[in-house]
C-alpha cells in the first residue's frame, strides 16, 4: 500500500527529484493514523527500497535519513523500454495490453493505475458490493475523481467497465415535486423564482396553462444537462413515456438549454409553448447582458419550431435589438388573471 501511495507521489513530480522526507510527508498525509498501524517508518523505508529494486528511483548523495537508513534524496528513473513480458504475464487476464505493446511512453503513464486495477480483479470476489465510482476510486487510486474524470480513456484501452470494477457512476440530482409515482407530464423549470411559482400553482390546481401536470423539476440552470439522467433513479418505472416539457428564459442561452439537452438525452422533451407565448404577449423584455450566444441564427433553433412564423420572428427582431424576456415575466399574478379569463380551458396535448 506504501509503495503505490510513494508512486502516487513521483507521479505528480514536477522535477526529477524528490526529497524523502516530503515522500514520508505525502505518505503520512494520506494514510493518516493508520501509517504507525501498518509498519510505520520500517514499511516506508522497505517501499523505497523496493522501488529503487524495481528501477523506479535512484539514491541521491550520501544515506543520512532514518534508520534503517535512507538517501535524503532520490532522482526519478526515466522508463524509455517498453516493459518486461513477464510484467505483463502478472497482471489480471480480462486486461487488454495491446496499446501498451510498443508505446512505452503510454504503459510509463498509465502503469501504476494498471496494476492496481489489476490487484483488484485478482481479489475482486472479497469485495461484492457495488459502490459508486468516485468511492472505488479513492480505494484503489487514492483519488476519488480519477475514474471518472481521467481514468476513461484507460478503462477504454484496457476493456475493462466500472461494471468490473463492482462500481457505478452516480447522476447529479436534481430537485423536484411529484404529486404521482407515475407522473405522465413533468414541466422541467429553468429559474428558482419561476420553479416556486409553478410548483405552487400546479400544487394548487394540477395543470398550467390548460396543460395536466403530476410533477415539477427545478433545472436550475444548464445544470440540468447534468443531471437530467436522475430522471430514470426517480421515476425508474415510467421516465420514458413521461413527456418532458421545459420552460426557460426567452434569450439565446435558455434556448441553448433546450436545444442541448434535447440533442443528448433520449427522453420525451417539448418546449412549453404556451407559457411561451404568453412571455412574449407580456412583452416585459430586458436588455441582454449574456455573453450567450447561439452557433445558428435563432429562428432555425429546435425549440423555435414550435412556435409559429409570426412568433419566431418576434424573437429574432428581440434578439437582434439585445433583448431578452425573462421567465420572471410570469408571475402568480398573471397566473389568476389567464385563469380567470379561461375558467374551463382544459387541453391535453399529449396525443399530439
Amino acid at each position: 500500500m506504501m509503495k503505490s501511495i510513494i508512486r502516487d507521489f513521483i507521479g505528480g513530480l514536477t522535477t526529477k527529484r524528490f526529497s524523502v522526507v516530503e515522500a514520508e510527508k505525502y505518505v503520512k498525509g494520506v494514510i493518516g493514523e493508520r501509517y504507525y498501524e501498518l509498519g510505520g517508518y520500517s514499511v516506508f523505508h522497505a517501499a523505497v527500497t523496493e522501488l529503487i529494486a524495481e528501477h523506479h528511483v535512484k539514491p541521491v548523495g550520501k544515506a543520512m535519513f532514518g534508520f534503517p537508513s535512507l538517501h535524503a534524496k532520490y532522482a526519478v528513473i526515466p522508463r524509455t523500454e517498453a516493459p518486461e513480458k513477464s510484467e505483463f504475464y502478472a497482471l489480471h487476464w480480462a486486461l487488454s495490453l495491446k496499446s501498451y505493446y510498443h508505446n512505452a511512453a503510454l504503459w510509463e503513464q498509465d502503469r501504476r493505475y494498471i496494476h492496481a486495477i489489476s490487484a483488484f480483479l485478482h481479489d475482486r470476489s472479497l469485495h461484492p458490493t457495488l459502490i459508486t465510482a468516485n468511492e472505488r476510486s479513492l480505494k484503489l487510486f487514492h483519488d476519488e475523481k480519477w475514474l471518472v474524470q481521467k481514468g476513461k480513456p484507460v478503462l477504454q484501452r484496457l476493456r475493462i467497465t466500472l461494471s468490473d470494477l463492482h462500481c457505478e457512476e452516480t447522476h447529479e440530482p436534481f430537485f423536484y415535486l411529484s404529486w404521482d409515482p407515475t407522473p405522465k407530464n413533468a414541466l422541467i423549470v429553468e429559474n428558482k423564482d419561476t420553479f416556486h411559482t409553478c410548483k405552487g400553482w400546479i400544487g394548487e390546481h394540477r395543470e398550467l396553462f390548460g396543460i395536466p401536470f403530476e410533477a415539477v423539476i427545478y433545472g436550475e440552470g444548464d445544470k440540468i444537462h447534468r443531471s437530467f439522467a436522475f430522471a430514470r433513479e426517480v421515476w425508474p418505472s415510467c421516465a420514458d413515456y413521461i413527456v418532458f416539457y421545459y420552460i426557460g428564459d426567452l434569450d439565446p442561452k435558455g434556448i441553448w438549454i433546450y436545444d442541448k439537452l434535447a440533442s443528448e438525452y433520449p427522453f420525451l422533451l417539448r418546449p412549453f409553448v404556451p407559457m411561451y407565448q404568453k412571455m412574449l404577449e407580456m412583452r416585459e423584455a430586458v436588455p441582454n447582458e449574456s455573453s450567450r450566444r447561439l452557433a445558428k441564427p435563432p429562428v432555425k433553433a429546435p425549440l423555435l419550431q414550435y412556435l409559429s412564423t409570426d412568433e419566431r420572428s418576434a424573437i429574432e427582431r428581440l434578439f437582434a435589438q439585445g433583448l431578452r424576456i425573462p421567465q420572471e415575466a410570469i408571475s402568480k399574478e398573471e397566473l389568476i388573471t389567464w385563469h380567470c379569463k379561461h375558467p374551463t380551458y382544459f387541453k391535453d396535448t399529449r396525443s399530439e
